[in-house]
Order: C-alpha cells, then sequence, then structure tokens
C-alpha cells in the first residue's frame, strides 16, 4: 500500500550549506583551544586560596626604622620580626632587633637575637659586639667583654664595638676610667652618627661623676633620636645630680609622655619633687607608679615615704606595711566621682567595667577612706543594708576608674638592700608617730640588729625607740618583720 500525499517522507531533504556558519563554527572551535591552552593553565585550581604577594623584606626593615626614629618601640620590634620572618637567613636582620630591644629593656631577647645572628654568620662582628652589649645589661660582664674584643679583632673600625667596650669597662670597674674613655672617644670619632657612640661617651663621663659632660653628650644623643625614654631619663638623672630639679622634671616629663605605662620616670619624678619639699607632688606622682603595677613591694615603699613626709602618717603605714609584711592590696574604683577601696571580700559581679552603672554599700575606713561592703551591677533592685554594722554609705552610679587590686610580697631586712631599709626604719617612725608603739619597737629592734653597720638606719631607729619610750634597746625579738 502507498501513500500518497503525506507530509511524512521516510528520505530526508538535502539542505544547501551556509558557508558564513562553517566560518563562525570554526571561530568558536578556536576559541576553545585558544582558552584551554592558554588561559586555564594560569587559572589557579578552584576551591584554593589564590596566594598574597609576599612583601620585600627592605620594606619591613625601612619600616622598623622609621618607627624606630619615632620612637614607637614595639611596632619597630613586630616590623623586624616581619622582616626575618620574610628572610630568616640575613644575621642583619636579628642585630638590628637585638639593638632595638636593648633599648627596650628585653635583654635577655636582645642577647638571643645577636646569639642568631652569630650562627648565621660566625664572622659577623656587628653580632658579636651587639651581643656583648646585651650580655653587660644582663650582668654578663666577663663574657661581654670578651664578645666586644673578639668583635674588634674582625674588625678594629666598628664604632660600636668601641662604644660597647667603654660601658662594659665601667660596669667591671670604674678603674677602668681611662680605657673607658678612650674606647668612647674613638667610637664618636669613627661614627658621630650613631646615638651609641655618644650614648657611650655620656655613661663614662656619669660614672665618674662629670655630670656637665655627660648632659653634653647625652644631648647629642637626644638630637639624633629625640624620641627615645632612655635618652630622656639619662639626662634627667644628670639634671637631678646636679641640683638641677626643674630641667629634671622636664625631662623626666618628656620620658613620660614617650612611654605613658612605664614605672619609672613616675618615680623619678616623684624623686624631683621630693627633693624640693613637695611632697604633696611626689605623693602623687608615686601612687600613679604603684597603680601601674600594684604587685611591687617597693613601689608601695617609695609611696609610704613620700605620704610620711607630707604627713600623711596612716597613709604612710599602710603603704609601708604592703611593702614590708605584705598582704592583698584592694582595688581602687572611682564611682559617681568618689574613690572607693574595693577588697576581696566585697560581693562584686563579675565582669564589671568601666561604664557600668553599679550599687555600692561603704563604710569609712580609719583613714577616711571608703570601703566597699558590697558593689553590685544595677538590677534596678538595690543591695540590702549590711545588719550589724553603722554608718553606711550608699552610692549610685557610674564606674568611672577601675584599678584591679594585687598580692603583695613583703620585702626581708637585708643589708645591701638599702631602699628597703629606708623603707623599714621610715616605717618605725610612722609606726611611732602613730601611736603603734609595739610594733614599731620591733622594727627598730630589727634594724639594730639587722643592719647594725647601716648608720641612717641605727640614728632612726634609736629615734623611734625614744618616741616610743623605750630608749635602751631590748632582746632580739623572737620573730622579725
Amino acid at each position: 500500500m502507498y501513500l500518497s500525499g503525506s507530509k511524512w517522507k521516510m528520505k530526508k531533504k538535502r539542505r544547501r550549506s551556509n558557508p558564513w556558519r562553517v566560518l563562525m563554527l570554526l571561530v568558536l572551535i578556536g576559541i576553545g583551544v585558544y582558552f584551554e591552552r592558554v588561559i586555564v593553565p594560569t587559572m589557579p585550581p578552584p576551591f584554593v586560596p589564590e596566594p598574597t604577594a609576599t612583601q620585600s623584606p627592605v620594606a619591613f626593615v625601612t619600616e622598623a626604622q622609621a618607627q624606630f626614629q619615632a620612637g614607637k618601640l614595639e611596632q619597630a620590634e613586630q616590623a623586624y620580626a616581619r622582616a626575618i620572618a620574610v628572610d630568616p637567613d640575613e644575621p642583619a636582620h636579628y642585630i638590628e632587633l637585638a639593638r632595638l630591644q636593648v633599648f627596650m629593656g628585653k635583654y635577655e631577647q636582645a642577647e638571643e637575637n645577636a646569639s642568631n645572628a652569630i650562627l648565621i654568620d660566625e664572622n659577623s662582628a656587628l653580632g658579636y659586639a651587639v651581643l656583648g652589649w646585651a650580655m653587660d645589661f644582663n650582668g654578663k660582664y666577663v663574657e661581654a667583654l670578651e664578645k666586644v674584643q673578639y668583635a674588634l679583632q674582625l674588625d678594629p673600625n666598628l664604632a660600636l664595638a668601641h662604644a660597647f667596650k667603654a660601658e662594659i669597662l665601667m660596669d667591671v670597674s670604674v678603674a677602668n676610667y681611662e680605657e673607658a674613655l678612650d674606647a668612647a672617644n674613638s667610637a664618636v670619632l669613627l661614627d658621630s652618627s650613631l646615638l651609641e657612640t655618644h650614648r657611650a661617651l655620656g655613661y663614662v663621663w656619669e660614672s665618674t661623676g662629670n655630670y656637665a659632660d655627660a648632659i653634653e653628650s647625652y644631648q647629642t644623643a637626644v638630637g639624633i633620636n629625640p624620641n627615645l625614654t632612655l635618652l630622656h631619663m639619662s639626662v634627667g638623672d644628670m639634671y637631678l645630680a646636679m641640683g638641677d630639679t626643674d630641667n629634671a622634671i622636664q625631662s623626666y616629663t618628656r620620658a613620660s609622655a614617650l612611654s605613658p605605662t612605664a614605672v619609672l620616670p613616675y618615680r623619678r619624678l616623684a624623686l624631683s619633687y621630693a627633693r624640693i619639699g613637695e611632697f604633696g607632688k611626689a605623693s602623687q606622682w608615686a601612687e600613679e607608679a604603684m597603680h601601674m603595677d600594684p604587685a611591687d613591694p617597693y613601689l608601695h615603699g617609695d609611696l609610704g615615704r613620700m605620704y610620711y613626709n607630707n604627713n600623711q602618717i596612716l597613709d604612710a603605714i599602710r603603704e609601708l606595711g604592703f611593702a614590708i609584711h605584705g598582704g592583698q592590696m584592694p582595688g581602687v574604683w572611682t564611682v559617681a566621682g568618689q574613690e572607693i577601696e574595693v577588697g576581696i571580700e566585697a560581693s562584686v559581679d563579675a565582669g564589671i567595667e568601666v561604664g557600668d552603672v553599679v550599687h555600692v554599700i561603704a563604710i569609712a575606713g580609719e583613714r577616711s577612706e571608703l570601703e566597699a561592703l558590697v558593689i553590685e551591677i544595677d538590677d534596678g533592685i538595690p543591695p540590702a543594708p549590711i545588719s550589724g554594722i553603722d554608718s553606711q554609705i550608699e552610692i549610685h552610679g557610674t564606674v568611672e576608674a577601675l584599678v584591679p587590686g594585687a598580692y603583695v610580697v613583703g620585702l626581708p631586712l637585708e643589708p645591701g638592700d638599702t631602699r628597703a631599709v629606708g623603707f623599714y626604719y621610715t616605717y618605725g617612725l610612722a609606726l611611732a608617730r602613730g601611736g603603734q608603739c609595739e610594733l614599731a619597737r620591733e622594727i627598730a629592734r630589727a634594724l639594730l640588729l639587722g643592719v647594725p653597720d647601716d648608720e641612717v638606719a641605727a640614728s632612726n631607729a634609736e629615734e623611734t625607740l625614744q618616741l616610743c619610750g623605750a630608749i635602751t634597746p631590748t632582746p632580739t625579738p623572737t620573730q622579725s618583720p
């Protein structure tokens, strides 16, 4: 049977080819081949992070040098560390980091980094010189001098080696004055652009009591880098030694501005004001220093002596007691404009920070200070008064400042620790003036027995006994403080 007139035909009809279509197809094929062979090999694999370009160590070193010149020592230290991470086989990075860390007071780390430089280059004269300098600050005088001498064998014209040798010689003995002065002068002649060479010459002058010459050398170093706390402290110390308190205070104030978290400038400011009899200001600076490191017994002792000289006897007894006996020091919070001592026995909600609103129940202490009994975060319900305690004070407000408490370890009475000895005899006098004669006599007798060769301590101990009506020394106490 045949079908006719149907649109269905089993034989396909041949179509004529289109040359433009063929040309377009060939172009697409060419693009695909190019993409596969040229573009794809340069593309990172999927889901793999694309690596970032590694910054040159030179850029990090340049940054570190700029930060050092600006007095930003922590940032400079970080930049040198990044340079080492990028190029750990370059000894110069370790050497410069070690030099920086000496100025930062990180002597152990400085010694380690200088040693790392020598491990990489055993013939590095500068590496041995800086290693000797770091060892000197660590009290390793004999080894330090050996390292610097070896550095000079490797390079007799290395200015820094001469400078460091001068400092080490003076630390070994002031009798080395002439040799040290020759070394320091040689350092300046070899390279007067280095602040370390002028600092070394200043150190020699300082160690021999030539304070005016020392100031001149230290000021030259300050001119090279005016943003180093250590140099301003050295200048201030020379002015203070010469009795020029005004210039000393200016130098220490500049040092504290450069390093606002450093304790030493505040201690020196307290001492400077004490020298001119301004014990109120001295107490303020000593208190600032103590709050920076409340666990340091020496800072409590310094503050106690300032209080004593300012006739704040009860405050002096408290701070000197921490220095000698130790104990738990309460925190000091400022709430609604009032300072409150907060001991560990107070009920304090965890996590209270500056800016929080709190309820406080407090009482007045024996020195008229406020002592917190309870501190609670403001939850809308004030804490209930403590039963059995009179004259309770309720305070409600914002925490404006918060100085945490700390545990203080007391200082033993040792003949070689003149600073602590001063705390002991001042404590005895304060106790006697405060009417606490039993403990005052114990302190006085401990001084007479413990440091019999200290004339100042003995004189103050006898005055303490006289104030308490016990001029004749009694047998050794069974337990010294």
